[in-house]
């Protein structure tokens, strides 16, 4: 009888696998179903595994964090702070600013005995209305960060300006965490660019020596292979765009004692997570045209010429391995989940500007959204811009996952290149981007006086509601729908690298 009944326990557990096979292959729905169709590739437990099959995972934002449209007064003191991460397209964007845009009256620009370009970007009552790089210079420090501008730059406009009640509109530019790294350590080793003058001042004092060493013991960094770029580990490239969005204060500034690497970055990636949310604007470098669209919709100041999209940069007209290009991505891992989250955010706010412009919604931006849902609709459990593992860990794909993803991008755009026969391909700087920041506020404004912050409701963003009361709003708004659809009809808009 033995026999029989062991043949009976493998009969059984032969239907139980075959059912579990069946059950799981066709009728289970659940985002645990590793069996069904497209979960062996698509199961991203963060956005840093979605990086590198170039795609995010969604984030459920609120309409007030998407929908986001000002009514700027130049002259009734609303100010354009634009905070400028190296390598970003700043320089570029910067240009824009003090160039193209069609303000009255425009800036005016001019060359200093130095050589360097200077503008003037003045009101009717002599009034600065725009706080940058080529308008009022780095009066908070060379590239300020978040943590900077927040405590200077209202002290400098009482100071030089009057003591008035004044709007700060904060606006930046991201770009791909590998590129930007890249493309940093291309300006070092190069021109020798280290921006060793910056003051990274937090909490009233600049971060000692101790607290932030130079990764160098010569006049500059010229010259630097970028294996000795990645390996020091005080260079200030790493993870730079989570740390200047970050308010540093919240961690003891520069001080790592104290507190966990892990607890810090946890810290500093949701604190950047939640100030670029409250900006009035962020762009994204490899998505030119969509940037600009997005900043004439929700700032209701329209640029006189297109944004280029350019093919090739330095950083990416070199040949990386595999191997190079995950290294680079797994030292700025902090760096990829804002990114990740910045571009689902950028592109649902894109998405809800076309609709309220009344213009059809490209299909690029379509496709990048239905890839996002299959991600998103597979890891449902997890919430990518609030899990604390999404920081410590660094996911660990094969070299065939990372050719066939994130970097295989032979069309990155260029922006640091334009607008070069204007100021000079030479200038001090370049790669500059421009990182404007809104602040803490909660609807992306910074109001201060010389009593600190105003009351929030004193000063509302403009109601969307209320939409183009006049004639001349309403013939203004058609000739940029005229205008963006001629333009985005010939060409190819955002340059999909992914």
């Amino acid at each position: 009888m033995a026999p029989v009944r062991w043949k009976l326990v493998f009969a059984g557990l032969f239907v139980l696998s075959v059912t579990g096979i069946l059950y799981l292959g066709y009728f289970c729905r659940g985002p645990n179903c590793a069996l069904k169709k497209g979960n062996l590739r698509n199961t991203f437990k963060s956005n840093y595994d979605a990086y590198f099959q170039g795609t995010f995972i969604r984030n459920r934002f609120s309409e007030e964090e998407v929908d986001k449209e000002y009514d700027l007064d130049l002259e009734a003191q609303d100010v354009i702070v634009f905070l400028h991460i190296q390598k970003t397209g700043g320089t570029t964007f910067g240009k824009h600013l003090v160039n193209d845009l069609e303000v009255d009256p425009p800036c005016d620009c001019y060359k200093r005995e130095s050589g360097k370009k200077r503008c003037d970007c003045l009101t009717r009552n002599k009034q600065v209305w725009l706080f940058s790089r080529y308008s009022t210079g780095w009066k908070c420090g060379l590239h300020a960060d978040w943590t900077e501008l927040k405590n200077c730059v209202d002290e400098w406009f009482q100071t030089e300006q009057g003591r008035k009640r004044r709007r700060y509109f904060y606006i930046t530019m991201l770009r791909d965490p590998v590129y930007r790294f890249l493309s940093e350590w291309i300006h070092v080793s190069q021109r020798g660019g280290t921006w060793k003058t910056a003051s990274l001042k937090c909490n009233g004092r600049e971060a000692t020596l101790d607290e932030v060493p130079f990764c160098y013991h010569t006049e500059d960094w010229k010259d630097v292979t970028l294996e000795q770029f990645m390996a020091c580990k005080h260079n200030l490239a790493i993870n730079r765009q989570t740390r200047m969005l970050a308010n540093l204060s919240k961690v003891n500034c520069y001080n790592r004692t104290g507190m966990s690497e892990a607890e810090r970055d946890r810290l500093i990636l949701q604190s950047a997570k939640d100030n670029l949310k409250d900006m009035a604007y962020f762009g994204l470098m490899e998505f030119q045209n969509f940037s600009q669209f997005l900043f004439e919709h929700t700032l209701h100041i329209n640029f006189l010429t297109q944004f280029t999209q350019y093919n090739n940069t330095h950083s990416t007209q070199n040949k990386y391995s595999p191997d190079v290009l995950k290294q680079i991505a797994e030292l700025n891992h902090l760096d990829i989940e804002l990114y990740q989250f910045a571009k689902d955010l950028f592109i649902q706010r894109v998405i809800e500007a076309y609709k309220e412009e009344d213009l059809p919604v490209p299909q690029q931006l379509m496709e990048h959204v239905k890839k996002a849902e299959t991600a998103s609709e597979i890891t449902s459990d997890h919430k990518s811009n609030e899990d604390t593992e999404d920081v410590e860990r660094i996911g660990a794909q094969s070299n065939d996952q990372f050719t066939q993803g994130v970097f295989e991008r032979d069309n990155v755009q260029n922006v640091d290149a334009s607008l070069n026969t204007q100021f000079g391909a030479n200038g001090d700087d370049v790669g500059f981007d421009r990182q404007p920041f809104r602040g803490n506020s909660d609807n992306g404004l910074d109001r201060q006086s010389d009593r600190g912050d105003l009351d929030k409701s004193s000063l509302g963003a403009f109601n969307k509601k209320q939409g183009y009361d006049s004639r001349e709003d309403m013939a203004a708004k058609k000739l940029r729908q005229s205008r963006l659809m001629r333009n985005f009809q010939s060409q190819n808009i955002g340059s999909d690298h992914y």
